[in-house]
């Protein structure tokens, strides 16, 4: 599977999660963007893998679409993890 940076668009639809993080291994803390503490999630990860080639080239082109609905917590919810997706 290609890189996201390599496709002429990007889309991201967001709600009320941004994935599940990645590990250390996965992304280790000197690859990460600058003031990011902790390791991206996937989404993050493949959002700034688009948007710093986008800084450097134009492309590819990146269409973000986040549902501003109210947020409800179900029962039986970690509710300290969805805290964490809404930040």
């Amino acid at each position: 599977m290609p890189r996201p940076s390599a496709c002429d668009i990007a889309l991201f639809i967001l709600w009320s999660r941004i994935g599940t993080p990645l590990s250390d291994a996965d992304y280790p803390p000197d690859s990460r963007p600058e003031g990011l503490e902790r390791s991206p999630t996937g989404t993050e990860w493949e959002f700034f893998d688009v948007m710093g080639q986008g800084q450097k080239t134009g492309q590819p082109k990146v269409l973000t679409f986040r549902c501003q609905r109210e947020r409800t917590v179900k029962s039986g919810s970690d509710y300290q993890t969805l805290v964490f997706q809404w930040q």
